[in-house]
């Protein structure tokens, strides 16, 4: 990031296909920085001595809420006690400046200390993720932020040390941490992906997962939902096929062929083990009509081997009657309630055209999804509520008994914002007894 424009990212063309900055965009006196991620033990509590190490010439600080502890400042190398602190005030940064053009600065590395640099996943991490089955790597794909280009060349290589790009992080290590858990993983494809990229993240996933273990594939993610630039792509090149004169059709339809498309590379793919792929078209639960639409689409049906949706519940959940009601107790009553009307009314009708078809009925995404306009206070009771604990067990009850499949809860990780409250914990590290959507996972998970 630079300081000097409000804080903006470095554009990638400055840096090099690892994350280091290129000489060129160093000139005498320009400031970068890079933002370090609180670990589990700052945000519980703890504090964590941080270890960083690097190559090359220049002058490399750590500035930001740090406090006393370790060597501090040494040879191409600096350690700090990262100070216990909330996510929200956690900021700890690393500053680049005065860079040698012939030797520039490279090959930036800031860990706990006593990990070893080949450690790729902090052990608390893993232990977070071992009760999951499966994995979506929705954001780990570049599913959302929709790359208007999706090149293998370009994408992020697993030595970089920026891997929160764009493109999104290294597809490697989605292969890595699913193995490290004996989990299977789902991967979401760009939309604008190449045949090549499309071959070769295959591939990858072909070569990287062991044959006893399925690979879910998804294009995009929720190809229908406006509120993600990919949807009105879709619909302006469902229209220029002439696919159908309707927009919301047109964006349907050509999900449903570019869908196709994907899916027959896939295929050819693992054509060695064709059982353990899993190739999904995704829709809009509350509107079964979709469904219906992408279902019946020439063609769609032979590429794929499930239909999912995201049956979420109490979507507009602080409208009318309880717009101004109060009581925790009175309104996840409301809230089991919601879970459950939506398995039994757009949940069945959404599997019954996975049946039609002979396809599996899954979910892609799941849980609460109440939002609130204007503060926090309720929707954060709701969700660190003990009966939530109920709600979710009922509702993970409810789900196997009428679908018996695949349920992603949306998401592992997420504090509560103006956004939603979608994470099973707020943040890492937090206790179980403070999870109540967590707590309720891993115990249906063992049933």
């Amino acid at each position: 990031m630079d300081p000097a424009k409000g804080w903006g990212e470095v554009s990638d063309s400055e840096q090099d296909a690892n994350g280091n900055m290129r000489p060129s965009a160093m000139p005498a006196g320009r400031e970068v920085v890079r933002i370090l991620t609180p670990t589990a033990e700052v945000l519980t509590g703890a504090g964590a001595i941080i270890r960083c190490t690097w190559e090359g010439t220049g002058t490399v600080s750590i500035q930001g809420n740090r406090g006393g502890g370790g060597d501090g400042p040494g040879d191409h190398s600096s350690e700090f006690r990262f100070s216990p602190n909330k996510l929200s005030d956690a900021r700890v940064w690393l500053s680049l400046r005065n860079m040698s053009a012939s030797d520039p600065v490279r090959n930036l590395d800031c860990r706990e200390k006593g990990m070893a640099r080949s450690d790729v996943f902090s052990q608390e991490f893993i232990d977070s993720l071992k009760p999951y089955g499966t994995l979506r790597f929705m954001d780990w794909s570049a599913a959302n932020t929709n790359p208007q280009s999706a090149k293998w060349a370009d994408r992020t290589l697993p030595g970089s040390i920026y891997q929160s790009r764009p493109q999104g992080p290294a597809l490697e290590h989605i292969v890595a941490l699913s193995n490290k858990l004996s989990a299977e993983p789902w991967v979401n494809v760009p939309w604008n992906a190449d045949d090549d990229y499309i071959t070769r993240m295959a591939q990858l996933m072909h070569d990287g997962i062991p044959a006893n273990r399925r690979v879910y594939v998804e294009l995009s993610n929720e190809v229908w939902n406006y509120t993600f630039p990919v949807a009105r792509q879709a619909e302006a090149e469902g229209l220029a096929r002439k696919l159908s004169d309707n927009g919301f059709i047109a964006n349907l339809r050509r999900y449903a062929q570019r869908t196709g498309e994907v899916m027959r590379i896939w295929a050819k793919v693992f054509a060695d083990r064709p059982g353990q792929l899993v190739r999904v078209a995704a829709t809009q639960h509350g509107n079964p009509w979709t469904a219906e639409m992408v279902m019946t689409a020439p063609g769609l049906a032979d590429n794929i081997d499930a239909l999912a949706t995201a049956p979420y519940f109490g979507h507009s959940f602080f409208e009318g009657a309880r717009a101004k009601q109060t009581d925790t107790g009175l309104l996840l009553s409301d809230l089991a309630g919601e879970a459950k009307k939506t398995l039994a009314n757009e949940g069945e009708a959404n599997a019954a055209w996975a049946k039609k078809y002979g396809k599996r009925y899954i979910a892609y995404e799941a849980g609460q999804h109440v939002l609130e306009t204007g503060g926090l206070t309720r929707i954060s009771a709701l969700n660190r509520s003990n009966l939530m604990y109920d709600i979710y067990t009922n509702y993970i009850t409810d789900w196997k008994t009428r679908f018996n499949d695949t349920l992603m809860l949306y998401s592992s990780t997420s504090p509560i914002s103006s956004f939603g409250a979608w994470g099973l914990r707020e943040y890492s590290g937090q206790p179980l007894s403070e999870t109540p959507k967590r707590r309720a996972a891993i115990a249906m998970g063992r049933k």
